[in-house]
């Protein structure tokens, strides 16, 4: 099997459809989860990804885990490690730590911009004490 490309593959090139899962499909609610969601979908070839499914029952493994975090720190200018995936495995927990990381950098970037700066430091490396939170309304600024 060849590895998916940076662009987002057409339906014809999906080898699998999304697997039957305990939770049912929810789809991304704001472009920052519907970004992650495209990430994940392009690197695991399975499609759609709704945002409480879990990475390792979408048949994820380590080598899809660098993968995704790759593209995460490309797109989203925030610094991830192995052990964020396995606690944010959703791409709704995903999505609220880059989210969170974004403003940990700067403190003021909106939603809407995250992703679109590459000045973006990255930052905290730790784990999230608490289930990450979906991410504030369109052009809330970081608390």
């Amino acid at each position: 099997m060849t590895a998916p490309t940076d662009e987002t593959p057409t339906p014809a090139k999906w080898p699998r459809a999304r697997l039957e899962l305990p939770s049912a499909y929810v789809a991304p609610r704001s472009e920052l989860e519907a970004r992650v969601t495209r990430i994940w979908e392009t690197v695991l070839w399975v499609a759609p990804i709704g945002v409480n499914d879990d990475f390792f029952d979408l048949g994820g493994e380590s080598i899809h885990a660098f993968a995704v975090i790759g593209r995460v720190e490309r797109d989203f200018a925030v610094a991830l490690k192995a052990r964020d995936l396995f606690s944010c495995a959703t791409t709704a927990a995903m999505a609220a730590v880059i989210h969170q990381r974004s403003c940990e950098s700067g403190g003021t970037q909106s939603v809407q911009q995250i992703g679109r700066s590459a000045s973006a430091s990255g930052g905290c490396h730790a784990e999230p004490e608490t289930e990450p939170e979906t991410e504030p309304q369109k052009g809330t600024r970081c608390r």
